[in-house]
């Protein structure tokens, strides 16, 4: 992953110098799951402000992001989640498109 600064926020889209953030994998499975990113988004670069509202979600709701960690087998990725898992698979679901 290149730590290059970009033009464009990938979560606001707005022209902005952004660049690529470290969230740990917990805090990138809470966004995901309360509907804040979509999963394209996740390591993507992102602007100051974006990151700053996303850091303070997560401090805010710390609490929920250790009931979650404590509720989830393993955070190798997001997609270890079993939410995000067809029921009984243990490995990463490919990605599928809805027809």
């Amino acid at each position: 992953m290149s730590k290059a600064i970009h033009a464009v926020c990938t979560v606001c889209c707005e022209d902005r110098k952004s660049r690529y953030r470290e969230f740990s994998p917990h805090a990138w499975t809470a966004l995901l799951n309360w509907g804040e990113i979509d999963n394209p988004m996740i390591g993507q670069a992102m602007c100051d402000d974006c990151y700053t509202e996303f850091r303070d979600l997560l401090i805010e709701r710390s609490d929920e992001v250790a009931a979650l960690a404590e509720h989830v087998e393993a955070f190798g990725s997001v997609h270890d989640m079993s939410p995000y898992r067809p029921s009984g698979d243990k490995k990463v679901a490919s990605a599928q498109i809805a027809s």
